[in-house]
Formats: structure tokens, C-alpha cells, sequence
């Protein structure tokens, strides 16, 4: 019989992105990891580098089917830049492709915008760098639900 090994140590979700050992691809791809998260990068136009239109493939290490603006926001961020906007493209039927529980964000080239919108930014009151997901706020040891079942109090107690 063979000794069952202890359970693996946590993974920090938010570790510094590493250029991946197997970067660049053949087909000139590079990928970022952290533990956590796995980015692939491909360049869309790949004579203006990062700069260009990129696609990023993005998964986490379970391959989970769970899917947070945060925390792609962030991805996007640490991969592309702050000040890059990326879109994230939901197909017609006949151009679905729905096998490895990736997720992909379209970078738009360095100073372009998409055409629609908000015209200025507005954050909320959470702090959206440290994304509280229900999954982050299990992790912390706190009933998601709290903050749902105290909303629905308020708003019961308000009514005449």
C-alpha cells in the first residue's frame, strides 16, 4: 500500500504573474502563471508585441466553471496593464467552442478604446482589487449569504 502524502499546501491567489518555463510557444505564444491562475497570451498582430491586439486564454488551477469580473479584471491588469481595455466575447452558436473551462479576453491595442460603454470609471465602496467573491469571503471563513439575508432584512424593515 502506498503512503498517502499530507494535503497540499494552499495556493495564493494573488502571487506576483511569472513569465511560464515553456515561454515563448513554437507558435510564439507566451504564458504567465502564478499558482493560482494560468494566462496564455497570443499576439494578434505580433510585429507590435504586448502593444497589439492580444487574446488571453484564461484559467484557474481547477479548471473551475466559476467566473468573477474581479478577479479578470485583475489578470488583466497584472498581464496587460491598467489602462487597457479587453472585451470578453460571448459567439454565435456555430462559433462556439466550449471544451477546457477557459475563459478568453480580447486586449484591445495600447490607447484604443471599445466603442461602447461608460465614458468615465465609477468603483463601488468594495475594494475590487481584493475581490470579495463568495468564494474569497468563504475562504475567509464568512457566510456569503450574511450580506444577501442583511440586505433582505433592510429592506423588509423599511416598508411601512
Amino acid at each position: 500500500m502506498k503512503k498517502r502524502k499530507g494535503p497540499t499546501p494552499p495556493v495564493k491567489r494573488w502571487a506576483p504573474f511569472q513569465l511560464d518555463v515553456r515561454s515563448p510557444f513554437p507558435d510564439g505564444d507566451i504564458m504567465y502563471g502564478n499558482g493560482w491562475w494560468t494566462v496564455r497570451v497570443k499576439f494578434l498582430e505580433p510585429d507590435q508585441g504586448m502593444d497589439g491586439p492580444l487574446w488571453l486564454s484564461i484559467h484557474d488551477r481547477p479548471r473551475s466553471t466559476r467566473h468573477d469580473w474581479r478577479e479578470f479584471q485583475r489578470v488583466k491588469n497584472e498581464v496587460c496593464g491598467p489602462e487597457r481595455e479587453a472585451v470578453e466575447l460571448y459567439p454565435r452558436e456555430s462559433r462556439l467552442i466550449d471544451t477546457a473551462n477557459e475563459y478568453h479576453l480580447f486586449v484591445l491595442p495600447v490607447g484604443e478604446l471599445v466603442p461602447f460603454g461608460w465614458d468615465i470609471g465609477r468603483l463601488t465602496e468594495v475594494d475590487v482589487t481584493e475581490a470579495d467573491t463568495q468564494q474569497a469571503m468563504a475562504e475567509m471563513g464568512v457566510d456569503p449569504t450574511r450580506l444577501y439575508k442583511a440586505r433582505q432584512r433592510a429592506r423588509h424593515d423599511d416598508k411601512p
